[in-house]
């Protein structure tokens, strides 16, 4: 994905831990209890690639290229330059998902939610990726069944 960067995206900078934004970087506690925390609950970035794609796949491409291209801007500043075709402008806002969102942890369920190939053998490995429900909801609950 870095290499896959512009020189001109901004972002490109911000990958590595020497140069990351302390921005939501916190202490919390006393004494021996100090905690230092850094968690992104919900990100604007987030929320207007979850707009630009759902307004794609409903079919209004000119409000999905209005999300995608604030995001854009954003990360491009002084060099940015708008995107205007929407020629495989979902496959660029999945592609935007994922630069913007690396390193959050949610790589796997995206995939999943496009049904895209996690790993090399596509769709039939799938099963394997799953998460077991745990044997004392199946006992609980009789129409559970295992995935």
């Amino acid at each position: 994905i870095y290499n896959g960067l512009p020189a001109t995206d901004r972002r490109k900078t911000m990958i590595f831990p020497t140069q990351v934004s302390k921005k939501f970087s916190y202490v919390t506690g006393t004494g021996n209890l100090q905690v230092s925390s850094n968690l992104i609950y919900i990100r604007l970035a987030e929320l207007y690639l979850t707009l630009a794609e759902s307004q794609m796949m409903q079919g209004n491409a000119t409000d999905a290229l209005a999300a995608y291209n604030k995001i854009r801007q954003r990360a491009f500043k002084n060099n940015y330059v708008a995107e205007t075709s929407t020629v495989g402008l979902l496959e660029k806002i999945q592609n935007e998902r994922r630069i913007e969102l690396l390193f959050e942890g949610d790589r796997y369920l995206n995939l999943r939610r496009m049904q895209k190939p996690l790993r090399k053998g596509g769709p039939e490995v799938y099963r394997q990726f799953l998460f077991k429900i745990p044997q004392e909801e199946i006992s609980a609950n009789p129409d559970i069944r295992q995935n």
